[in-house]
């Protein structure tokens, strides 16, 4: 009942761009729509095919989906120079969106298909890069800042989903509820260590999967990377460390990244940039870490929850990312270790850690969808 309530508002909507004359007929009857693939969230996007250009419908029940904040962001970035979609018409109130269509192109999509990744990378460094210079304008980012219990909320999620999921057959409610505890404990005493640094607007979902190549610049002075390279997906954005959208894009989740050349991006990004070293490599340790163990918790939700269970095939990546941030503070060179509580909550709390999440995998604790992948 619900989805054919969802999609009668969606056929309301598009009569209502029909009326408006914002989208034509192209055929006798109806616009010519085709679905796209869904991703992780409850957003779906329809292209509507147009003799000039083509647009996209986004439908995000409000219930879930936040398409006001969306809205404002994508203003924000335009305001300063960047590619995000321009958007057509909107009823926030039911959360839909008649939005700039960028095509097909995403970086991920690219990176399959055997295009270098040097380029693509560095117009994404380019645009994050613009938005540390940007950092003067903080005061008009429509968004909140991501204070220190904003960070803990939204790292519960590796508690209350991925550690259930490893410990709940093995342990006590009592004792699930003291390692939850002393997690929320020891990201505190971390986030709360890390030294001031400019916080700048940051995207939260920086990757190859939602940065765009556009290909309709007419100009070289157009030719830009901060016109080719379009941004979606950026309606959670937050004012943050910039070390955050730096980590999602060269630590994704999703795909691997060779060393030398994650190195390399990160040596530009310092220099281009020009943060303070010391103080920014402290930072990308910690949200590195952050992030990871928050990807783990959310691919577990969506598997346990949601029965989503294809984000699953990515949680040895993310165990090794977050593996080799720990390593990284291990091997850093000041004596009080940024890392340290987090090092002692998994030697506490979840030793064999790599073992327990194999055998959870393999018992089918995510759906089964490592197995299905080997």
């Amino acid at each position: 009942m619900q989805a054919h309530t969802r999609s009668s508002e969606r056929k309301l909507f598009l009569e209502s761009l029909l009326d408006s004359g914002k989208i034509k007929l192209e055929q006798a009857q109806q616009p010519k729509i085709q679905a796209l693939p869904s991703d992780a969230s409850n957003r779906k996007y329809f292209r509507i095919f147009q003799a000039q250009k083509n647009f996209l419908l986004m439908d995000a029940p409000p219930q879930t989906e936040k398409t006001a904040p969306f809205i404002q962001i994508a203003k924000y970035l335009q305001a300063i120079g960047l590619r995000a979609p321009e958007v057509y018409a909107a009823d926030t109130k039911l959360g839909f969106l008649l939005i700039e269509d960028f095509g097909d192109n995403s970086f991920s999509k690219l990176l399959k298909r055997g295009c270098k990744p040097l380029p693509l990378y560095q117009d994404a460094l380019a645009v994050l890069i613009h938005i540390v210079k940007s950092k003067d304008a903080t005061a008009e980012i429509p968004c909140p800042k991501g204070s220190v219990e904003f960070w803990l909320k939204e790292l519960a999620v590796f508690s209350d989903y991925y550690l259930h999921a490893l410990l709940a057959k093995n342990d006590s409610a009592k004792n699930l509820d003291k390692a939850s505890s002393a997690w929320q404990k020891c990201w505190r005493e971390i986030l709360l260590n890390l030294p001031p640094i400019p916080q700048v607007l940051i995207l939260r979902d920086c990757h190859v999967d939602n940065l765009m190549l556009i290909t309709d610049t007419d100009s070289s002075t157009k030719n830009s990377p901060l016109n080719r390279c379009g941004l979606l997906d950026f309606q959670d954005a937050v004012v943050g460390s910039p070390a955050y959208d730096l980590v999602s894009l060269l630590e994704d989740a999703r795909c691997d990244l060779a060393p030398d050349l994650q190195k390399q991006l990160l040596l530009e990004y310092l220099a281009q940039s020009q943060l303070d070293r010391d103080g920014f490599m402290l930072h990308y340790q910690v949200w590195a870490a952050q992030r990871h163990a928050r990807v783990l918790g959310t691919f577990a939700r969506l598997a346990i929850r949601d029965g989503k269970q294809a984000l699953s095939i990515h949680f040895p990546r993310v165990l090794r990312l977050l593996e080799n941030c720990l390593a990284r503070d291990a091997k850093g060179a000041r004596a009080n270790h940024i890392l340290k509580p987090l090092v002692n909550w998994f030697d506490t709390y979840l030793p064999e850690h790599e073992a327990k999440l194999a055998r959870c995998l393999h018992k089918g604790e995510f759906l089964g969808a490592f197995l299905a992948a080997e």
